[in-house]
């Protein structure tokens, strides 16, 4: 937790080595989504994304994305030299299904990106997932805000599927990435269960921004220092891309148990729900999801997060308009994106926090 001038600020990232979120158990014991393989680990998720995106790209010439969604995933897919098409989202920022099946119609030979937004599941109906298992070369589900969970689908595709998470999002880990993949496909046969062929040692300054990250963990309150943020995106953004995870959070991953993590999140969630459901963005906490954080729509997101702030609540507007990337975007959707606002739900808040968040986001919010 953060703490200045004597408040306690309660704040969307776990910012330090709670019991509850760091119980023993293996890497490779990680839950792994149905029917898939462990195809390698990454530093961050847009190494992952790189390595899949390079290999795609010998294939197809174009990418779908969700016209909300975070910078680095289309940086990552337009640098492979993949020519970038975006699809609208819904007023609830979900896929719209009936509109993606008639563009898996236009243009059958790309891949599709499919995001779980804050963690929640990005689910398709039986009749559409057949279409998009029959229509696009290459599905990849962009879970980076997620854990791993035996819940979680890959999509197939006509050849390839993989999923992706982040978990230096959801854990205290400075950088750790992992690829799932389908156990039959041609890139996941070639690849062992550690470093996928053609991914790269990490270098100095990666290495430098794990040990930055470990120190900010335990010491969450150098995070507002000067210098400190514009240090950590240098080192962060090293040239090379497909780098593999830093040692350190190599063996950090055994330390986190992401079946009891998920759980917390959920409950977590579910508070909120039951407190903001009027302005809550989904009216729902599915079984298989792993909130990054909860989303509500509120009419100045801006001010109603500097009002949380001042109460000690550190919420988010996430990527704002400049998630919306590509300026052909649906007016539903940037409606709600310019209202959305994300209160914390991670597995260290302790009963007494998550209940302040709930008081105080139903005082300010409701």
């Amino acid at each position: 937790m953060i703490r200045e001038t004597g408040r306690k600020r309660i704040s969307l990232h776990p910012h330090a080595y709670g019991a509850g979120s760091c119980l023993a158990c293996a890497a490779h014991e990680l839950p792994s989504p149905a029917g898939t393989r462990l195809v390698g680990a990454f530093s961050l998720g847009r190494d992952a994304l790189w390595w899949i995106a390079v290999r795609v790209a010998e294939v197809v010439r174009d990418v779908w994305l969700p016209e909300y969604c975070c910078a680095q995933v289309v940086e990552v897919f337009s640098r492979a030299g993949l020519r970038l098409h975006s699809y609208p989202l819904s007023a609830d920022l979900t896929v719209d299904w009936e509109m993606m099946a008639a563009l898996s119609k236009s243009m059958p030979r790309s891949v599709l990106v499919l995001v779980d937004l804050l963690g929640y599941p990005c689910v398709a109906a039986a009749e559409h997932e057949q279409t998009l298992d029959s229509s696009f070369i290459c599905v990849v589900r962009d879970c980076a805000q997620a854990v791993p969970s035996e819940g979680t689908r890959v999509v197939r595709g006509q050849e390839e599927g993989f999923i992706v998470y982040s978990l230096r999002k959801p854990f205290p880990i400075p950088d750790y990435a992992v690829v799932y993949g389908l156990p039959d496909s041609c890139v996941a046969q070639e690849c062992n269960s550690n470093v996928p062929s053609g991914s790269v040692s990490a270098t100095l300054s990666r290495r430098a921004y794990a040990r930055l990250e470990e120190f900010l963990l335990r010491r969450p309150g150098y995070r507002r220092a000067v210098g400190v943020r514009a240090a950590r995106q240098l080192l962060k953004r090293s040239a090379l891309r497909g780098q593999q995870p830093s040692r350190l959070s190599s063996r950090l991953i055994g330390l986190v148990d992401a079946q009891a993590s998920a759980q917390a999140r959920r409950e977590n969630a579910a508070l909120l729900l039951n407190e903001l459901r009027e302005i809550a963005l989904w009216k729902s906490v599915p079984t298989i999801s792993s909130p990054y954080c909860f989303p509500v729509l509120v009419d100045n997101a801006a001010a109603a997060k500097a009002r949380l702030h001042r109460h000690g609540i550190e919420a988010t507007t996430l990527w704002g308009v400049r998630g919306l990337w590509d300026k052909e975007n649906s007016s539903s959707a940037e409606t709600s994106v310019r209202r959305l606002l994300c209160l914390p739900v991670h597995q260290d808040l302790s009963k007494e926090e998550i209940e302040m968040v709930c008081s105080v986001g139903g005082r300010i919010l409701g």
